[in-house]
């Protein structure tokens, strides 16, 4: 994918634009889809690729990211064009889970934080990072609306992409471990994004594992928040976040910047144990309608 040409703002494309190369920034819930191309040396790139004969711009694009990412995308909007490449951004509607790698090394979801660093590491003069920092203004400016629906139950929704899983984590003494990352001045559960071939419990035990360094047993599915993007009544997004009870193994001491230290996976600066009752107090992302309802289901299902 060449990005070496002048970005044009604009939401509508020139009559005379010879298309060859659709492109689209694809998005999973908030979080974007990259991959690594195997003739890339291994950097991240956005979807989309060269049109086959016969085919329009948005054929061949939902084709490409089909064969990149084994995605299907849909609500495709045009925020600019590279030359003979229109620059989209557009909403995945189903993942596949037994994708085929065909041009790809790896496909992955990524944080807005997250695939900004990614893209800042591909060598090409900021270009890609820089209208992804656009395609981020563009994307606040259309004052998505968000709803959130929590589904209690240890049935995971396996027909939805699940983006995230977060845990509480409870130890000998019945407290909760609670960790703070490095660029936060807030607590929250041990948790964050699942690995696009990864399931919300394997998400979960890796997650304990890289923020607050316990290893975890007896982990129970509590319920499912499931997070829909929608405008003007129509939805564009659905997607999953799994919420988990599970117990420590045991609990060593917390390391700082450990040997394997890794920015994206071992970012956690602090960890604590709290008691039941201060958990909304001391966890943002608890305080809210869905926190609140996770909070008594726990309480009501388990006990604590």
């Amino acid at each position: 994918m060449k990005t070496n040409n002048k970005f044009i703002l604009s939401e509508a494309l020139p009559t005379d634009l010879s298309i060859s190369t659709p492109l689209t920034f694809a998005f999973i819930g908030e979080n974007l889809v990259l991959t690594k191309n195997k003739k890339k040396n291994d950097r991240w790139d956005i979807l989309g690729g060269k049109l086959r004969t016969g085919e329009t711009w948005i054929q061949g694009l939902k084709r490409e990211a089909l064969e990149e990412a084994g995605v299907v995308i849909d609500h495709i909007s045009v925020v600019g064009y590279l030359n003979t490449s229109p620059v989209t951004i557009s909403f995945v509607q189903e993942v596949k889970k037994e994708w085929q790698k065909y041009k790809t090394l790896e496909r992955e979801h990524f944080s807005r934080k997250w695939a900004k660093k990614a893209l800042l590491d591909r060598g090409d003069d900021h270009q890609l990072a820089d209208i992804f920092t656009y395609v981020l203004s563009y994307w606040d400016k259309q004052k998505y609306d968000y709803s959130f629906e929590y589904v209690e139950g240890s049935t995971p929704l396996d027909n939805i992409q699940n983006t995230g899983s977060m845990v509480f984590v409870r130890t000998s003494s019945k407290k909760f471990l609670i960790v703070r990352d490095f660029d936060e001045n807030f607590f929250s559960l041990p948790g964050g994004g699942c690995d696009m071939n990864e399931d919300g419990k394997e998400c979960a035990v890796r997650e304990v594992r890289e923020e607050a360094q316990v290893e975890v047993k007896n982990i129970f599915l509590i319920g499912t928040v499931i997070v829909k993007i929608s405008k003007n009544g129509q939805v564009f997004s659905v997607s999953t976040q799994q919420r988990y009870l599970a117990d420590a193994a045991e609990v060593p001491g917390f390391v700082v910047n450990p040997d394997s230290f890794d920015e994206r996976r071992f970012e956690t600066v602090e960890r604590k144990e709290v008691p039941f009752e201060s958990l909304c107090e001391e966890v943002k992302l608890l305080r809210n309608k869905t926190g609140e309802t996770t909070l008594y289901s726990l309480k009501r299902m388990f006990g604590v």
